[in-house]
């Protein structure tokens, strides 16, 4: 019966309707979890910090865990480490220490979630180098916050919790309109202390809103190829130990790419953080690898461009 009120509602109910229903009703819902989490595990929210203290270039290095990453040179490797950098979700498994990490809370009674759950905790504990890395949590609801407990205490060191705000959009047109209005109620301003960030379909949209509310000028995404599949940590040569592990669901294409019944691809959501979000303040977004699904839609780095960012690297 709720099932069938609910497909009702999202079938025939206005775009407009329904958005204006959904954001107080998702804010109320995400704002009661995370308290509820907090309680069990205390951790400082993110709008108690400072944000702008974390950011020290105008280029800002969003680190993925596609394939692609393996084949960055040890020199471009440097330039990065000359900027800040963003290493979200199994990041933790590579060697390079991002200047900053997020991750999302998972639910263990997911058996999917328990094996990663099983890596990632693991690999936690082999990383002390990561305590004095400001992270992110995000997702955090009563039945995620095991995972938080299954932390070493090194790596539950500078750790923030922060919520996260979603939209309705089953439909490019219905996500322009959700961008739109958003935007025009602030959620993209630039701000030193952030409550809430905007994350559609995945952490991607997160970090780009994110680093567009820290004011960073250029946004890279490196290792987000979507159109294949693979993940650096699969390279045996590279990482031994991790045959046959597998951190998402298999498939020729990321899961992101591909549009559900209520949201659309992380395709598109990017284009219309471009276009809406991003090109209107001058902000660039670049991508690293030009084999990823988001080219030539996002413009590819190359040589003259890892010179630019090596000129005005900060390090």
């Amino acid at each position: 019966m709720i099932r069938a009120a609910k497909r009702l509602i999202e079938n025939h109910v206005p775009h407009q309707a329904l958005l204006a229903g959904y954001l107080p009703f998702y804010g109320r819902r995400r704002a009661v979890a995370m308290r509820r989490s907090l309680e069990r595990m205390p951790l400082p929210s993110l709008v108690d910090l400072d944000i702008s203290t974390l950011k020290n270039s105008d280029t800002l290095f969003i680190l993925g865990s596609g394939a692609s990453v393996n084949r960055i040179t040890a020199d471009k490797w440097d330039i990065v480490a000359q900027h800040d950098s963003f290493g979200f979700n199994l990041w933790h498994l590579h060697d390079f220490r991002p200047t900053l990490y997020t991750f999302e809370a998972m639910d263990l009674t997911l058996p999917l979630s328990v094996q990663v759950a099983e890596v990632f905790v693991a690999r936690a504990h082999e990383r002390p180098d990561y305590a004095s890395v400001p992270k992110i949590v995000t997702d955090l609801e009563p039945p995620r916050v095991e995972l938080l407990e299954r932390l070493p205490a090194h790596f539950r060191e500078n750790l923030y919790a922060l919520q996260t705000t979603g939209v309705l959009a089953r439909t490019p047109v219905e996500l322009k309109r959700a961008v739109g209005w958003l935007n025009s109620i602030g959620l993209w301003d630039e701000a030193a202390h952030i409550r809430r960030v905007f994350k559609f379909v995945g952490t991607l949209s997160f970090l780009i809103s994110l680093a567009v509310r820290m004011g960073y000028r250029k946004i890279v995404l490196c290792g987000i190829d979507l159109s294949t599949p693979g993940y650096f940590y699969q390279d045996e040569a590279l990482y031994p130990g991790f045959e046959g592990f597998q951190s998402s669901p298999a498939g020729a294409t990321h899961a992101t790419l591909l549009p559900q019944r209520m949201s659309v691809g992380i395709d598109v959501v990017v284009h219309e953080l471009c276009r809406q979000v991003l090109d209107p303040r001058g902000i660039e977004l670049f991508i690293e690898h030009r084999g990823s699904a988001l080219h030539p839609m996002l413009p590819w780095v190359d040589e003259q461009t890892w010179a630019t960012f090596a000129n005005e690297g900060r390090r």
